[in-house]
């Protein structure tokens, strides 16, 4: 009978087991799945602008040697220090932790530089890449993954021991706009600046004291030029605190030009005009034909360099052409503002 009531009892205990076991929940674990880095190629665009507010920026690396603009299906990239500093934010790496943090940290704008532009490039060529997955983005603490303008997601680019991020996603986090000019291979990025309240009512029948009318889209002679008027041209304008004023002419507001060589209606009629006749000038680019002629077709005398001086010895009526003695040379030179400068 023991042996009996013996067996029973294990027969029950084996199937209450088998009844309470289906009821117990399992311990998962869930595995995260492995981001592989994918190896890429890209293009290094030495001759894509990149613009800030209309002005030309060039980019360095932490050996402060020229990076450039990065692209790869379509997004256009730039190294995390320059890209801090053209929107003057801040941006850290932290290499412990493979992660990039945006919008803390200190502000260093030294990695970037307002310029001209140099007349020539590095050729475009395609590099071999890393598209890297791994390195984790934090905005205002927390994670963030950046999308194209079609929404898919684009990674962070590693490149010769720089990392690089993708400038649209980036400045929309800031709030600056940004749009690609294709025809001239341009990034334009913008964001509103408050120039101050204007100094008065616009004035009438101005007119400029210099032998050219170059009008800026934004306050600042490096910005790029956007209409181009006769010296003689009768115009209205409102000037603002910043030394600027808004041209208005045709009834339309055009863009900047310093307030300094305007010719109010109202000053003294006998104000002798400005000239660079007889004034010294300097090249600011990386170099400038000096013609036999005020022609671009003339033949080439010699070639002026970047940071070389001459002396303007005369203006054809137009303004855009200056002879000028350069060494022992005298020769012709186109005139604009983003090539030379002359010293007043």
């Amino acid at each position: 009978m023991k042996k009996v009531l013996i067996v029973l009892s294990i027969l029950l205990i084996l199937i209450s087991s088998t009844v309470y076991a289906d009821l117990i929940i399992p311990d998962y674990k869930y595995e995260q799945q492995e981001v592989n880095n994918e190896n890429v190629e890209v293009t290094i665009c030495p001759s894509r602008g990149i613009l800030f507010n209309a002005v030309h920026y060039m980019f360095f690396n932490s050996n402060y040697e020229y990076v450039y603009p990065i692209s790869y299906n379509g997004t256009t990239y730039l190294p995390v220090r320059g890209l801090s500093s053209l929107l003057n934010e801040g941006i850290t790496w932290d290499g412990k932790t493979n992660s990039v943090y945006i919008g803390e940290g200190e502000k260093d704008t030294s990695f970037c530089s307002e310029t001209l532009g140099p007349i020539t490039y590095p050729e475009t060529k395609k590099v071999d890449a890393v598209l890297n997955k791994k390195i984790t983005i934090i905005y205002k603490g927390n994670k963030k993954t950046f999308e194209d303008v079609n929404g898919t997601t684009v990674y962070p680019i590693s490149y010769q021991g720089t990392t690089y991020l993708p400038v649209r996603a980036v400045s929309h986090l800031f709030g600056v706009d940004l749009s690609y000019n294709s025809s001239e291979d341009k990034v334009e990025l913008h964001k509103a600046v408050d120039y101050g309240k204007p100094l008065g009512k616009s004035y009438d029948g101005a007119k400029i004291s210099l032998s050219v009318f170059y009008i800026y889209r934004e306050p600042n002679t490096l910005a790029e030029i956007d209409f181009e008027l006769d010296k003689d041209t009768i115009f209205s304008a409102i000037d603002y605190p910043n030394g600027w004023s808004r041209i208005i002419y045709s009834d339309r507001i055009l863009g900047w030009f310093e307030t300094k060589y305007i010719i109010k209606p109202d000053s003294n009629a006998n104000v002798e005009e400005k000239t660079a006749i007889g004034k010294d000038g300097e090249v600011l680019v990386d170099f400038i034909d000096l013609k036999k002629s005020q022609n671009s077709e003339s033949e080439t005398i010699d070639i002026m360099i970047h940071t070389d001086t001459f002396t303007v010895l005369d203006i054809n009526p137009g303004g855009k052409w200056y002879k000028v003695q350069y060494g022992d040379e005298e020769g012709w030179i186109e005139y604009n503002p983003k090539y030379v400068t002359i010293m007043y």
